[in-house]
């Protein structure tokens, strides 16, 4: 199964969907979780090399895991305007 997320941010309580994931190989292996989705505003770059913006174009998207003693898991993506 693919997750794909809504164009807008969804309104409380429907920004929290859940995944249910299983193995293939092992069905009685599986796993779900809740995450919820957001919109805000970039905080600022300040610091922050810059030089080569005009060479981002398309679309990215990132992953980040650590663990602080309860793990933590961050994704997003973004897609470079052209000013």
């Amino acid at each position: 199964m693919t997750y794909t997320p809504p164009n807008s941010v969804p309104a409380p309580l429907a920004n929290e969907p859940t995944i249910d994931a299983s193995s293939i190989h092992k069905p009685s292996a599986f796993e779900d979780d809740t995450f919820n989705i957001i919109s805000g505003a970039v905080s600022s770059c300040t610091g922050t090399p810059t030089g080569h913006e005009s060479r981002l174009s398309g679309q990215y998207a990132f992953f980040a895991e650590g663990s602080g003693g309860t793990g933590v898991s961050i994704a997003g993506s973004f897609a470079p305007e052209k000013w």
